[in-house]
């Protein structure tokens, strides 16, 4: 499953790219990076991320016939509570590890050929200060909300046998936010922030592809964790805002420089344009799940 997922998400990234009239264009662009930036950033990163490991989780005993569904307060997380699809779990962290490469490989894959070393450290620095901030604030969270993620509202004998289904195990109370929809979701933000996207001879179709691509992989990485009974749908909605806002910030706050000159922020136009992408990426992602998902 794995190597079948790789191998279609990199033929779909060489379909975009060539079909995109501005292929040709090379990227020279650098991560600007500078103690006042890096610092603050690694340092909030490292110290959330210990504070949500200090924080303690509120456990509950789970009874045989599960928690009482009637104590979930939305009707949109009461739909989570359903047979499990146990196979959604691990393809939900394939997803999620595709969604991780995105701005690797798109971001070596335009570089200039004498760029591409450079391309990926920076690419690759981005995404690490991106998601200890983004993990960090949602380590955070899990802890200090406590809440039981949906299969411990399930009868014990719906409930797969595994580690992760474990009801006495402290990450099944540890539902909000969801770790996988902030991870992809903040590579996805990265990749959106990258410099290449706004070269003038670049066309809208490599914008609005790049988002529609991130967008896609990252509803699926959510989306199953949904159908695995691992997450309800407003932990994967707030975790993917998370995700999002860090993986924006952490780029634009350090900005890039090419030939000694800094790079210009995305223009309203080319936000809109990523926007659209990623619009339509969304019921990609939710079609992606169903595929993907036994249930």
């Amino acid at each position: 499953m794995t190597s079948k997922l790789v191998a279609v998400s990199s033929l779909v990234i060489g379909v975009l790219l060539s079909a995109d009239p501005a292929r040709a264009s090379s990227s020279g662009a650098r991560v600007r990076y500078a103690w006042t930036v890096d610092v603050p950033i690694a340092v909030s990163g490292v110290a959330l991320l210990v504070t949500g490991n200090a924080i303690h989780t509120d456990m509950v005993v789970v009874p045989p016939e599960g928690l009482d569904v009637d104590d979930i307060h939305w009707e949109l997380d009461r739909r989570a509570v359903h047979d499990v699809d146990e196979h959604a779990d691990p393809r939900s962290s394939t997803m999620r590890d595709v969604a991780l490469t995105l701005p690797l490989v798109l971001g070596v894959a335009v570089a200039e050929s004498g760029n591409r070393l450079h391309a990926g450290v920076d690419r690759i620095a981005m995404v690490t200060e991106s998601l200890a901030l983004a993990e960090g604030i949602t380590n955070v969270l899990k802890s200090s909300v406590s809440r039981p993620r949906p299969f411990t509202y399930l009868d014990e004998s719906q409930r797969p046998a595994t580690p992760h289904y474990d009801v006495r195990a402290e990450r099944a109370f540890q539902s909000m936010p969801s770790g996988h929809a902030s991870t992809a979701w903040c590579s996805v933000g990265v990749l959106l922030t990258d410099p290449w996207l706004d070269q003038p001879s670049s066309s809208w179709i490599r914008r609005t592809s790049v988002g529609f691509v991130g967008s896609t992989v990252a509803t699926a990485t959510g989306g199953l964790r949904v159908e695995a009974g691992q997450h309800f749908t407003t932990d994967v909605v707030v975790g993917g805002l998370i995700g999002t806002a860090c993986g924006i910030a952490v780029p634009l706050l350090h900005g890039y420089i090419e030939k000694g000159t800094r790079v210009a922020h995305p223009t309203t136009r080319g936000w809109l344009e990523r926007a659209a992408g990623v619009a339509v990426g969304f019921g990609s992602g939710l079609l992606l799940t169903d595929l993907l998902g036994d249930r």
